[in-house]
C-alpha cells in the first residue's frame, strides 16, 4: 500500500472538500466562520492498494495487521493526543504529570475508561462536536469510577485520585451542567485529602499532588467558602516560613510564591484579624501586576517587530502568571474595600484590575480554548468587583463565550454565586467590627 501526498489544507476544509489557502494562523475560510484551523501545512498520505504482476495473476498487497485489544487502543488514542502540540489542544495544561499516564494504563480499570474518556472527548472539542463516542466513553468513564470507589482498597490508590480529576477535566468539555461532580473547588479538596496519603510515595504522586493543590489554594482564595482540608495543612506546613517573604526571589514574582498563598487562603478566612498583612500583600500584588504586563508588553513589541513567537505554552505562560496576579490583586481590593468603603483610590485601582481582565482576555483569546483555562476564574472575580455597569456587562458578555467552548460550565452563573458569597463575608466582618466589646 504505497503512501501518495494527499493535500496540505487545513482538517475543516478537508472535511468539506473546500480548497484551503494555509494561510497562518487561520485559513481564510476557518477565519470567515470562526472555527478552530488545525492542520494547515501538515503533509499526510492517502494509501492505495497497490499490486504486482506476475505471469498469470494479479497479487494484492496486505497490509500487516498490528494485534490490538482495548489496553493497547487506549493508550495510542492517549499518546496521539499527547503530541499536540497546538496550545489551543494541549492537554497537559491540565498537569504536566499526564505525560506519564500511559505507562499506567492496564493498572487500573478506572483510570484506563478515565484516560479513554478524555481522548475522546478532546477529539470532540477539536471538532465541535458532542460525538457519541464521546458521550459514551464519559458515561463508561463515570461507571468505571464509581464501581472502583465502592471497594476501599482501591479508594486510597493514587490511579483512582487520577481518574477523579480526569473526569472531573472530561465533565467540564462534554457534560452537563448537573452531573456528578460539578463543583470542582469541593470536589477536588476531597481528592488532594486522599492524595496527601501518597505523599513521598513517588515523584508521580509529589508532583501530581503539587499540580492539583496549586490551582484549588487560587481557587480557595478566588471563593474563600472552600473548605482547607487536611491536605492544606499538610502542604502549609512542606511550605511553612516564619513570614512571607515579599520581595523578589531568585527572579520568581513574590505573590505567586506557594507560602504567601497559602497564608493569604489563612488571611482572607478572618480578615478582620489580618489586615495589615492584606494590605502588604495587596501592595506586593501591585508591583508584581506593573511587572508582569511589561513582560507582556515586551513580548508583543517582539510581535510587532516580525519576530517569531510560537504558540506554546512557553508563549502563553505569562499570561497565566498575570491571571493568577490579577485574580489575588481583586480579592484582597475587595476585602480591603469592605474596611475601608469610602476609599477612592481602592476603587480606582479595583476598575484598572478590572480593565487589565478585559484586556489580558482579549490578548489570550486566539489560544481558546484549552490554552485559556486560567481566564474564566479571573473574569469571574473581576465581575463580582466591578461597580461599573456597563463594564461589567462587558465581561459578563466574555464569559458566556467561554461558555461557548465549555457548555457544561456555566461561569455567569458562577459571577452571581461568588457574589453572594462575598455579600456574605462582607456582613459577617461588619457585624465583627460593630460589636460592642465584651465588659472588662
Amino acid at each position: 500500500m504505497p503512501g501518495v501526498p494527499s493535500s496540505r489544507g487545513c482538517d475543516a476544509c478537508r472535511r468539506q472538500k473546500k480548497k484551503c489557502d494555509q494561510i497562518k494562523p487561520a485559513c481564510t475560510r476557518c477565519a470567515r466562520l470562526q472555527i478552530p484551523c488545525v492542520g494547515s501545512g501538515q503533509r499526510r498520505f492517502k494509501f492505495k492498494e497497490g499490486y504486482s504482476k506476475g505471469q498469470d495473476v494479479i497479487v494484492f498487497s496486505n497490509t500487516a495487521r498490528i494485534p490490538s485489544n482495548e489496553t493497547t487502543d487506549i493508550t495510542r488514542s492517549f499518546i496521539e493526543v499527547l503530541q499536540v502540540t497546538d496550545v489551543r489542544y494541549d492537554v497537559t495544561w491540565y498537569g504536566p504529570f499526564l505525560e506519564t499516564l500511559p505507562r499506567r494504563i492496564g493498572a487500573s480499570p478506572a483510570l484506563d475508561a478515565a484516560i479513554g474518556a478524555l481522548s475522546s472527548a478532546v477529539k470532540a472539542v477539536r471538532t465541535r462536536q458532542n460525538s457519541s463516542d464521546a458521550i459514551s466513553k464519559y458515561v463508561k468513564g463515570w461507571q468505571a469510577l464509581r464501581t472502583c470507589l465502592s471497594d476501599p482498597m482501591q479508594t486510597q490508590s493514587i490511579n483512582t485520585v487520577c481518574a477523579i480529576y480526569i473526569m472531573m477535566i472530561t465533565q467540564s468539555w462534554v457534560g452537563r451542567p448537573d452531573d456528578h461532580f460539578a463543583n470542582h473547588g469541593q470536589v477536588l479538596t476531597q481528592i488532594l485529602n486522599a492524595a496527601v496519603t501518597q505523599a513521598g510515595r513517588g515523584q508521580f504522586e509529589d508532583t501530581m499532588i503539587i499540580t492539583l493543590s496549586m490551582p484549588v489554594i487560587l481557587q480557595s482564595i478566588v471563593d474563600p467558602t472552600v473548605q482547607l482540608g487536611s491536605w492544606f495543612w499538610t502542604i502549609a506546613k512542606n511550605y511553612e516560613q516564619p513570614k512571607p517573604v515579599l520581595n523578589n526571589q531568585g527572579g520568581k514574582i513574590p505573590s505567586l510564591q506557594v507560602h504567601v498563598m497559602i497564608s493569604i487562603a489563612q488571611w482572607i478566612r478572618s480578615p478582620a484579624l489580618y489586615l495589615v498583612d492584606i494590605l502588604t500583600a495587596y501592595e506586593q500584588l501591585v508591583i508584581d501586576c506593573r511587572t508582569m504586563r511589561s513582560v507582556l508588553d515586551k513580548i508583543a513589541e517582539f510581535e510587532a517587530a516580525g519576530v517569531p513567537q510560537p504558540s506554546t505554552r512557553l508563549h502563553t505562560k505569562p499570561q497565566a502568571a498575570y491571571s493568577a496576579l490579577l485574580s489575588l490583586a481583586l480579592v484582597l481590593n475587595l476585602m480591603l474595600r469592605i474596611f475601608s468603603p469610602e476609599s477612592l483610590d481602592l476603587a480606582d485601582e479595583a476598575g484598572d484590575l478590572v480593565t487589565e481582565c478585559i484586556w489580558l482576555s482579549e490578548l489570550a483569546s486566539r489560544h481558546r480554548p484549552f490554552g485559556v483555562t486560567f481566564m474564566p476564574v479571573c473574569l469571574a472575580v473581576a465581575w463580582v468587583a466591578c461597580e461599573n455597569i456597563a463594564v461589567r456587562q462587558q465581561v459578563q458578555d466574555i464569559l458566556v463565550g467561554y461558555e461557548v467552548d465549555f457548555p457544561a460550565v456555566k461561569w455567569v452563573r458562577t459571577c452571581w454565586w461568588m457574589q453572594g458569597r462575598y455579600d456574605e463575608i462582607r456582613r459577617s466582618s461588619l457585624e465583627i467590627l460593630l460589636s460592642p466589646s465584651p465588659p472588662c
